[in-house]
């Protein structure tokens, strides 16, 4: 929250920008908590965490363009095969084990969170 009520009374995209580049940075370290990720471990909170982040990089990530901070670096390369070895994994977890209720809590943070209304925060209705 720090990072986004710096930029609110700015009138130039610098402070934005950095912050933005802090974010992602922070974002890709998440995802690379799950690197690992074993379909027996997915549950709510976690493909909540994951899709959250997935969508705050895709929205946000500006790829090969070598502009992050080196002492949050993350390889691009690891931070791709990440997104795309663990999207099926979250996937099916969400087609086959969340409950409608869990999957329209998951699809609205997602949406908020491409559209730019909503930070990637915790979900308090996690189970």
């Amino acid at each position: 929250k720090k990072l986004v009520k710096e930029c609110e009374d700015r009138f130039d995209d610098s402070t934005l920008d950095e912050n933005t580049k802090m974010m992602c940075s922070v974002q890709a370290h998440v995802l690379l908590a799950y690197r690992a990720l074993a379909e027996a471990e997915v549950d709510y909170k976690l493909a909540h965490t994951f899709v959250a982040a997935f969508c705050f990089l895709s929205t946000r990530h500006e790829w090969n363009m070598d502009l992050y901070p080196q002492d949050f670096f993350v390889p691009e390369h690891e931070l791709f095969e990440l997104l795309h070895a663990a999207r099926r994994t979250i996937v099916v977890w969400l087609r086959t084990k969340a409950t409608q209720s869990e999957l329209d809590r998951i699809m609205e943070t997602a949406v908020s969170v491409a559209a730019a209304t909503g930070g990637v925060e915790a979900d308090n209705n996690s189970q």
